[in-house]
C-alpha cells in the first residue's frame, strides 16, 4: 500500500495481519488497488479504535473522510458500518483515558541551558483534565459541573469524610 507523504507511517508493529487486535467485522471486496483493500479497511479500523477519529483514521492509511462514509453507505457495508460506530466510541474512550492518565500523573518536559538538555521536568495539565471530564458528563446526559445526586448524597449528609461532616473548617 503506498502512502502520501504528508501522511504519518503506521506506528511500528502495526499490521492488519493481526486480526484479533481488531474489532471483527466482513471486509468489503475492493476492486482497485488504491482504494479500501481489505488490508487498509482493517487498519482504518485499528487506527479508529485508537483515536476515535474519522478524518485522522482515513488519511492515516491515505483515503478521504468522505470515501470512508461512503465506504460505510455501500450496499453489504452493514458489519462495516458497525464496527466503524463501535472503533469510534472505543476510540473516543481510549483518548479520554489517555488524557485523564497525563492529566493526573503529568508528563515529561525536557529543560534545555546552553543549548543541551539538562533535564526533566513533571507537568500536570488541569485544563486538559477538565476538558475530559466534561466530555464524560457530556456523555452521560450532565451538563458541565453537575453532580450525580447519587454519588454526593453520602457527603451531603455526613457520611463522606471530612468535607462532608456539614461543619465548617477552623481557619
Amino acid at each position: 500500500m503506498e502512502m502520501d507523504h504528508n501522511i504519518p507511517p503506521p506506528a511500528p508493529g502495526f499490521s492488519h495481519e493481526d486480526s484479533d487486535e481488531i474489532i471483527p467485522f466482513d471486509p468489503l471486496p475492493c476492486r482497485r488497488h488504491d482504494g479500501w483493500t481489505v488490508a487498509r479497511q482493517r487498519d482504518f479500523i485499528r487506527y479508529l479504535q485508537m483515536i476515535g477519529m474519522v478524518g485522522a483514521s482515513a488519511k492515516a492509511v491515505g483515503k478521504s473522510p468522505a470515501s470512508a462514509y461512503k465506504l460505510r453507505q455501500r450496499a453489504g457495508a452493514e458489519s462495516f458500518a458497525q464496527a466503524l460506530d463501535l472503533a469510534v466510541l472505543m476510540g473516543s474512550d481510549n483518548v479520554r483515558s489517555m488524557a485523564i492518565e497525563r492529566a493526573v500523573e503529568g508528563y515529561k518536559v525536557p529543560y534545555f541551558h546552553g543549548g543541551r538538555q539538562r533535564g526533566e521536568t513533571l507537568r500536570y495539565d488541569n485544563r486538559l483534565l477538565m476538558t475530559a471530564l466534561n466530555a464524560l458528563a457530556r456523555m452521560q446526559g450532565k451538563t458541565a459541573g453537575e453532580v450525580d445526586q447519587d454519588t454526593a448524597a453520602p457527603w451531603r449528609n455526613g457520611e463522606g469524610g471530612d468535607y462532608g461532616s456539614g461543619q465548617k473548617r477552623q481557619r
